[in-house]
């Protein structure tokens, strides 16, 4: 059985894993060029959609693309069983818990005209 004192210490790891990754997906988003926002821009992203790269000042060979692709699969995949091994409503407070962290450490996002929303709540 698992205590609650290891219960909160995972909980508190996946929203600083869910944040840094939000952060870096940010990072990597402005380092290109490239608009997140909304969930057509991710998923563009995600399908490797060459109008979502745009016109960026970064050369695709950097890595970076892929980079931020990567992250977001694995974002996603995280989410997603987070979803199937604790519910909807377990998930949905982790995401919380990192969508208000990152608030606080990224606020260039938000000028950026950046939403973070999508990040968080389409799982």
């Amino acid at each position: 059985m698992t205590s609650p004192h290891t219960l909160g210490e995972h909980r508190l790891r996946t929203i600083e894993l869910l944040t840094a990754m939000g952060a870096r997906i940010n990072a990597l988003a402005a380092m290109l060029d490239i608009p997140l926002r909304n969930a057509e821009d991710f998923t563009r992203i995600l399908r490797r959609d060459d109008q979502a790269v745009g016109i960026s000042r970064v050369n695709p060979a950097s890595g970076l693309h892929a980079e931020l692709r990567g992250l977001l699969v694995l974002r996603y995949t995280i989410v997603g069983r987070c979803v199937e091994q604790k519910g909807d409503q377990i998930a949905r407070d982790l995401l919380d818990g990192a969508r208000v962290l990152l608030r606080s450490r990224a606020p260039a996002a938000h000028e950026r005209n950046m939403s973070l929303r999508p990040l968080f709540d389409d799982f």
